[in-house]
């Protein structure tokens, strides 16, 4: 009886339910690297990342600038400095899946990456 009112109440309050959907909506962000700018650690090497609500998230999709287009390792490139950046997508598995992408133009007073304190 009693695992029983345990697991009804459990089941009342919402524990065990999945965490709210994150999404952006033409949201101005912080976004750089998330191995050189934002420390992320797990083996990715250079990846575009952003932050949303205190929280860095690998970014994916086909409106994310391409090598070609801004060298990440140039002068105002993701690893190298901190950028803004216009976003629209949400978040899955933990990764957010770029609709819309506009990079602002660079802030010369914008955080840089120091080249030496991490790997590649």
């Amino acid at each position: 009886m009693l695992t029983t009112v345990w697991m009804v109440g459990t089941l009342l309050l919402g524990c065990g339910e999945p965490p709210p959907a994150v999404t952006v909506e033409a949201e101005t962000l912080a976004v750089g690297c998330g191995t050189c700018m934002f420390k992320q650690v797990g083996g990715r090497g250079c990846y575009w990342a952003a932050q949303v609500k205190g929280t860095t998230y690998p970014m994916e999709g086909e409106a994310l600038p391409s090598e070609k287009e801004l060298p990440s390792h140039g002068p105002e490139g993701m690893c190298t400095m901190e950028r803004k950046a216009v976003v629209t997508g949400a978040v899955q598995a933990g990764i957010l899946e770029v609709s819309a992408f506009e990079l602002l133009p660079a802030d010369e007073g914008a955080r840089r990456a120091d080249p030496h304190d991490h790997e590649h």
